[in-house]
């Protein structure tokens, strides 16, 4: 089966992998970028794609866009990419992050 494969130049960035794959069956993008420290994924997807965050963990971060925050981590994330490519991934909970998408490292 073929994957879906797109690279992105940002003006003023770095080169980002697009990928979509899945989460508990539900459509989602992701971004491969090797230059980050951490994964991440949008507050509303949380939800959407039936996670659970342990709000407990919360850490401040500097991103490309600026300072943020983060709202938690959901552990340990199932992302299907193809039928038999499955990683698992921890994931911080970003707060105000607009994008519906997951940023993996």
């Amino acid at each position: 089966m073929a994957m879906d494969i797109d690279v992105a130049q940002l003006e003023n960035s770095k080169d980002l992998l697009a990928i979509n794959g899945n989460v508990n069956g539900i459509d989602i993008q992701y971004l491969a970028d090797s230059c980050a420290n951490v994964s991440f994924i949008q507050e509303k997807a949380v939800s959407e794609l039936k996670l659970k965050a342990d709000k407990s963990i919360k850490h401040s971060i500097t991103s490309t866009s600026g300072p943020s925050k983060t709202l938690g981590i959901v552990k340990n994330v199932s992302i299907e990419l193809l039928p038999d490519c499955i990683i698992k991934e921890n994931l911080v909970v970003l707060k105000g992050y607009k994008h519906r998408e997951i940023g993996l490292i």
